[in-house]
């Protein structure tokens, strides 16, 4: 698999889970093909674009894919290799066919950049997901990927995201965190954000045995609407005010 990128398949080591940020040590092997793609760089330079969020699930994709956006604007020369556009929700359109055959035929054009980005590629994903990438140009392995998590987050998987978003006043980040994740595969899913009435749905819905914080944002949602960190100033103050109530204690 993706002899073309470095001419044997790669031995990736395995992540640990839900280790995004994870910085991978590469076996002597891959060291060796990553120096070899070095020197050809050499010869015809290209600049350091990375891909360095891992993928391993359908959250990490969002960050996996937003990462690569960011880095697109720091490096907009490679933006023709890439189709950033979501897939369409009626499937794959004339337009949408188009930009791809124009990304493939760049990616055929550049060898050097087709194989430096199939590296990069490859090694930013779980080894479970290595079945999804071949002997193909970039922006086909790249849209492989896409159409996979397409497909996998979808109204069931946004529905299991509702049903386990909870409250606790002692993990407030986590809760914040994952309320923007189920905002984004909401958003990803049906390609426009939630309403802001949603959003409230969901919020209240975990507050349940808070009635003075439920009331609290349902005042000042307005105000939240505009200014989001606002939400995250309200639950710290409820849970600042528990704090000094358990030190009396």
């Amino acid at each position: 698999m993706l002899h073309s990128v470095i001419n044997s398949q790669p031995s990736s080591p395995s992540p640990q889970n839900g280790a995004i940020h994870h910085k991978k040590v590469l076996p002597r092997d891959e060291d060796v093909k990553l120096s070899h793609i070095k020197q050809e760089r050499m010869r015809s330079p290209v600049p350091d674009f990375a891909m360095s969020h891992f993928l391993n699930d359908e959250i990490s994709y969002l960050y996996w894919f937003q990462d690569i956006e960011e880095n697109l604007q720091l490096y907009p020369q490679f933006n023709p290799y890439f189709v950033l556009d979501k897939i369409p929700l009626s499937g794959y359109t004339l337009d949408y066919q188009d930009k791809v055959k124009k990304a493939t035929a760049k990616c055929i054009e550049n060898p050097d950049v087709n194989q430096y980005l199939n590296f990069q590629l490859y090694n930013s994903i779980n080894q479970s997901l290595h079945y999804l990438v071949g002997d193909k140009t970039f922006i086909e392995n790249f849209e492989a990927i896409k159409f996979h998590f397409h497909q996998t987050i979808n109204p069931f998987y946004l529905m299991t995201l509702e049903h386990q978003l909870s409250f606790d006043l002692n993990n407030i980040l986590k809760f914040l965190t994952d309320l923007d994740n189920l905002t984004k595969v909401y958003t990803l899913t049906f390609q426009r954000p939630p309403t802001n009435e949603l959003k409230l749905e969901w919020i209240m819905r975990c507050l349940n045995h808070y009635s003075d914080i439920s009331r609290e944002i349902q005042l000042n949602w307005e105000q939240i609407n505009k200014d989001p960190i606002l939400i995250r100033r309200i639950l710290t103050k409820y849970a600042n005010s528990r704090m000094k109530l358990r030190k009396r204690i």
